[in-house]
């Protein structure tokens, strides 16, 4: 089931199952994805959990980040499902990660987790990617890929 446009209550739970893959080729220009990303009440705060499959080639490779609502705060802590690598710790939303150790075509595993706070626009919380370096094999987000979000009571 798709959820993209179900805004959470007050301790309730948005969640989205991307149905679809989707792909880019020749590009380190960050996208949107077509379906992780829910609309977000002014003046609240958030937590999310997020888990991405993607394949990718070294030369390829994967780059995330997240884009919040005009005047909202937040970070997140990201790790492969392998182990801790550069996208780990404390990062800000805002902030493009390149996710290490995408050395072959494997399906590869990107968990995130994190808070935001709204402030008085509401708005998208958007998952974005891309390659880290322009390269004729495509990087795919899979289907599968989820976001779930609550807003803090």
């Amino acid at each position: 089931m798709l959820a993209s446009y179900i805004t959470p209550a007050t301790g309730q739970f948005g969640f989205i199952i991307k149905t679809a893959d989707q792909s880019v080729v020749d590009s380190a220009t960050l996208v949107n994805d077509s379906e992780l990303f829910i609309a977000l009440n002014a003046n609240k705060r958030y937590f999310f959990i997020m888990l991405v499959y993607y394949t990718t080639t070294s030369t390829g490779d994967f780059r995330m980040t997240t884009v919040l609502p005009t005047d909202a705060t937040g970070t997140f802590m990201g790790a492969t499902l392998r182990g801790f690598g550069n996208a780990d710790g404390d990062v800000e939303a805002h902030d493009t990660v390149e996710v290490p150790n995408t050395s072959d075509t494997d399906v590869h595993h990107q968990y995130l987790c994190g808070k935001i706070i709204t402030k008085g626009t509401a708005g998208n919380f958007q998952f974005q990617f891309a390659q880290g370096t322009s390269d004729a094999t495509p990087t795919i987000l899979l289907e599968g890929s989820s976001l779930i979000i609550w807003e803090e009571s």
